[in-house]
């Protein structure tokens, strides 16, 4: 899938999160947050009185596995958001995640595979057929 596949297969998933998103709300938000502080920021002695940095969402999302990301700028030309890097070193770690639980998966073995058989009270009672994935289909998504 190409890039511009892939954004768009992206955003049609969040298709109904991004409708319903207030991003109206989303700037004054990100203030609170650059000036009160929060984990992510690392600003230990917030202020007892907050005051606004004033900011913009900028039009673009960009969607990831789970999350949609929007960017923000700030008046003094910070930009919040996820970088280039950033979402590299995220897709890595995943990766690397799934590799761990399949090389531990790698251990188990089964005389059998395929679909579980069930007899009337819902007890599985045997195994079925293989359910056979088209990849052909899968690759033109």
């Amino acid at each position: 899938m190409d890039p511009t596949e892939q954004d768009h297969y992206d955003k049609a998933r969040f298709a109904t999160i991004l409708q319903n998103l207030n991003r109206d709300n989303i700037p004054s938000l990100a203030s609170a947050v650059r000036y009160s502080g929060h984990p992510s920021t690392r600003i230990i002695d917030a202020p007892t009185t907050p005051r606004p940095v004033s900011c913009r969402l900028l039009s673009r999302i960009t969607c990831g596995s789970y999350n949609a990301v929007s960017t923000v700028l700030f008046a003094d030309g910070t930009l919040w958001g996820i970088s280039q890097a950033m979402r590299k070193q995220i897709r890595v770690r995943s990766l690397h995640g799934i590799a761990e639980a399949m090389a531990q998966l790698n251990s188990l073995s089964f005389s059998q595979g395929g679909s579980r058989l069930f007899d009337a009270k819902g007890d599985v009672v045997g195994v079925g057929a293989s359910n056979i994935v088209d990849l052909d289909w899968w690759q033109s998504m």
